[in-house]
């Protein structure tokens, strides 16, 4: 028995070896990337002075271009001043049209996202929208833009000097969607090429077939390793060569048995679980419901002023649904300019302080809350009609939802009965 450990010990050496080598040496371009890639100069969104009197010309808006559905509707900051963004889907949820309409003289703007791209690209990267030198559309995720980064669609804008600096912005959100250049896409090459194999992606499952028997080759050559140590009496070894090799034999056998085990989850994972892009509302709202007024215009702006106070600068204002309530929900900025450490950035800060709703009939400050708005949505989205037993606020990335998700707060983690 200890003869027949020895041998496939031996002969499986030369293989795990250089599979460790080669996803070892690989993967250490994966922090590598984040520690010497390009960084945002900016690290929270845009944001907007609003007043009673946009809130209002969002109405006039309506009223004057006879506005009817739209799947988000939104006041947003631009280069030109707030505008009313809508996005409008097809059936299959994918964006078909984002308009704007200016709110200083209630136009609407033609054309107007990829010049909101183009801005936004400039405010994250710290340089003017002049620098940029190309901007396309991505509705598909790519090599050079994998589904890690989560939102779709969004504008690829590539910018003015040698290193290539290359911006992804979500236009819906108004967020950096990812940053690179030429060192972080060498990187990325090198991290996809021999670490992730895509370039066997035409295989389909032959790629996980491959990499599935590279890791059953380092789970045999860890547990015959193991059952040497095992089996073999420990007794004064005078080579050193020798003393050193059951010495790391003591220190690696769980690290190599727990690496391949842990990579074959990932592997599984990202072959067979679809992953989560894209989420679309699957209501539209109905725009005209917010020209029903219960009070006179004047004493709407007032209530409106006097709910939101002087002038509150906001991420953006989403004209939000409950049931049959209609209002304008507040995304009161986190307006912090101080950069931000790495594990700042990894744990994730939220860009808001706080929420208000304001009701679209009064104008007033109504007591919905994002609470009871997320169970809404979750309803809305997965059909769910079990009763929730735990509602929680998520303001830091961590297990469950990480950095890859992008957005904080904005989600809240329910567990059913």
């Amino acid at each position: 028995m200890k003869i027949s450990f020895i041998k496939w010990h031996n002969a499986l050496i030369w293989f795990g070896l250089t599979t460790i080598i080669i996803w070892a040496v690989s993967g250490i371009s994966h922090p590598l990337m984040a520690w010497f890639g390009p960084q945002a100069v900016k690290m929270f969104p845009p944001s907007l002075s609003i007043t009673d009197q946009d809130a209002l010309a969002v109405q006039q808006v309506i009223k004057q271009h006879q506005l009817s559905n739209a799947t988000i509707a939104k006041i947003v900051p631009t280069a030109d001043g707030p505008m009313l963004q809508l996005t409008e889907t097809e059936q299959d949820d994918t964006p078909i049209k984002r308009r704007y309409f200016s709110l200083s003289d209630q136009q609407a703007v033609a054309d107007y996202d990829q010049q909101q791209a183009a801005w936004l690209a400039a405010y994250y990267a710290g340089r003017e929208v002049n620098d940029v030198r190309a901007i396309t559309q991505v509705t598909e995720f790519s090599t050079q833009y994998p589904a890690v980064n989560r939102l779709l669609p969004v504008y690829r804008i590539e910018l003015a000097g040698d290193d290539g600096l290359t911006v992804f912005v979500h236009t819906e959100t108004n967020a950096l969607a990812s940053i690179n250049n030429n060192t972080k896409r060498t990187m990325l090459s090198f991290f996809q090429a021999l670490h992730t194999w895509q370039f066997l992606d035409f295989a389909g499952f032959g790629r996980v077939l491959l990499i599935a028997l590279l890791m059953l080759t380092l789970v045999a050559m860890a547990s015959t390793g193991l059952m040497l140590v095992i089996s073999i009496a420990r007794r004064k070894i005078n080579a050193p060569a020798r003393r050193w090799h059951r010495s790391l034999a003591y220190a690696l056998w769980l690290p190599m048995l727990a690496w391949p085990a842990s990579g074959f989850y990932h592997l599984l994972q990202g072959h067979f679980v679809e992953s989560v892009a894209g989420i679309r509302l699957s209501e539209s709202v109905d725009l005209q419901q917010w020209l029903v007024k219960t009070t006179t215009e004047a004493q709407w702006q007032h209530n409106f002023a006097t709910a939101v106070g002087n002038k509150p600068t906001v991420n953006a204002v989403s004209l939000v649904k409950d049931n049959a309530q209609h209002y304008y929900r507040l995304s009161v900025a986190n307006n912090r300019n101080e950069a931000l450490s790495r594990q700042a950035r990894f744990d994730g800060q939220t860009v808001e302080t706080k929420v208000m709703y304001i009701n679209s009939e009064t104008g007033k400050l109504s007591q919905h809350t994002d609470k009871t708005q997320a169970i809404t949505l979750l309803y809305q989205l997965i059909g769910a009609n079990n009763h929730h037993k735990e509602i929680e606020l998520v303001t830091r990335f961590g297990s469950g939802y990480d950095f890859r998700n992008k957005r904080l707060p904005f989600w809240i983690r329910l567990r059913f009965s």
